[in-house]
């Protein structure tokens, strides 16, 4: 599954659509939420979704340790959690970090 060929079918309202994504708990609910936003979505796309939104006993990497603990340098390009990019860039007005390939925050 391609990530940003599927940001991409999600249109304008991607971070809506995103915010409520992520609340799903199932494949099926993930499916609902792509039909009724006129998204097509296979089974598997939305069982790798799930896999990918609901990550199980992940271990955090020492940056995010740093992070959460409040270290880390806001001005290092993080990786998008949303696609794997690294063109990303912190702002500071949100204190989030934008994604210039999907647009995504995080």
């Amino acid at each position: 599954m391609n990530i940003q060929e599927l940001v991409e079918r999600l249109g304008e309202n991607r971070e809506e659509i995103v915010k409520k994504a992520v609340q799903c708990k199932t494949a099926a609910e993930l499916m609902k939420l792509a039909e009724n936003n006129r998204i097509k979505l296979t089974e598997e796309e939305a069982g790798q979704l799930i896999a990918l939104l609901r990550p199980r006993d992940v271990e955090l990497s020492l940056s995010d340790l740093d992070a959460v603990t409040g270290g880390g340098d806001e001005k290092v390009n993080k990786e998008c959690t949303w696609c794997g990019s690294r063109n990303t860039y912190f702002n500071p007005d949100l204190y989030k970090n934008i994604c210039e390939d999907c647009r995504m925050t995080f």
